[in-house]
Formats: C-alpha cells, structure tokens, sequence
C-alpha cells in the first residue's frame, strides 16, 4: 500500500515538473517570437540617430556630429 502511494506522489511530482518546464519553454519562445515580430514590424533595418556635439577624431580633427550604428560610433558611411 505504502509503495503505491509513493509510486502516485512520485507521478504526480514528475507530471507536475513536466508540465512546469514545458510552460517555460513555451514562454521564452512566445517572447523570442514577439520580439521577432516586433523587429520586423519596425522595419528591421539600422536606424542611424544623430547626435549633434562636436567629436574630436583620433587624428585631431573635429567631426561635426556623431552617429550610432548599432552601439558602434563613427562616422556615417557617404
């Protein structure tokens, strides 16, 4: 009797274990897909912001305005 007791609570706990990783994994892909979709409804292409300061280069010049490109500054390509 005991034994098939412990065989139902150990069921039970793997079901629920289960059903527990299985709600986590559908919840870190429905949040991969949400930001996926929402990227490719904002057009999924760099957007160049600019920031106007004056920037001075490496070499000593002066460049007028920075631009961002994912993180990275630099100059925006002509």
């Amino acid at each position: 009797m005991i034994q098939l007791l412990a065989l139902v609570a150990f069921a039970v706990l793997a079901l629920a274990a289960f059903a527990f990783g299985a709600l986590l994994f559908l919840l870190v892909l429905g949040a991969g897909l949400l930001l996926a979709v929402v990227g490719i409804l904002r057009g999924g292409q760099v957007r160049w912001q600019v920031r106007r300061r004056r920037t001075p280069a490496p070499d000593g010049r002066v460049i007028e305005g920075e631009y961002r490109r994912n993180g990275d500054v630099g100059q925006r390509p002509r």
